[in-house]
């Protein structure tokens, strides 16, 4: 093999370090969107859960009121739970519709993400077959040199030989 070092080493260098980087941002978008939809979940529990709640005082309700002799005083309590209630609730839908935004946009930085790796891992590629077709004809070029040099060498040695 020649002596000649690889002229583009320092770009093969640099596109590994890309591929390794974009590697590193693909695995943490995706670490991100995973804790995301863990709150997505939580919040989504919380929302049902309150719901739950909510629907059952609101049952409760209706049978109270069905019932005859309920004082106007203890409907209105009960009203004002219920509105309570949904409140909650309506907060609990917010909370869970703002986690589920952060979703979407964890979910599309995982995907800039993984266009971003896809494209370093091509350029490292296209230059890592340069230098593989570099290396290929180093190697001939010294095959080349060295039977040329055994050619000169026999040739001389005939030569001597030849009264």
């Amino acid at each position: 093999m020649t002596s000649e070092a690889y002229e583009l080493q320092v770009l093969l260098e640099l596109r590994q370090g890309e591929r390794e980087q974009a590697e590193a941002l693909f695995a943490e978008a995706v670490g991100e969107l995973e804790k995301v939809r863990r709150r997505v979940r939580e919040a989504q529990g919380r929302w049902e859960r309150v719901e739950a709640q909510r629907r059952q005082g609101a049952q409760t309700f209706d049978e109270r009121a069905r019932q005859k002799g309920m004082a106007l005083i203890e409907l209105q309590n009960i009203d004002r739970y219920l509105e309570g209630l949904r409140q909650l609730s309506d907060e609990a839908q917010q909370a869970l519709s703002q986690v589920q935004e952060e979703e979407q946009r964890a979910q599309r930085q995982v995907h800039a993400a993984q266009k971003a790796m896809q494209g370093a891992i091509s350029a490292l590629k296209a230059v890592e077959s340069h230098h593989e077709a570099w290396s290929d004809e180093q190697r001939t070029v010294s095959r080349r040199k060295a039977e040329t040099q055994m050619d000169e060498v026999a040739t001389r040695l005939w030569r001597e030989q030849q009264p």
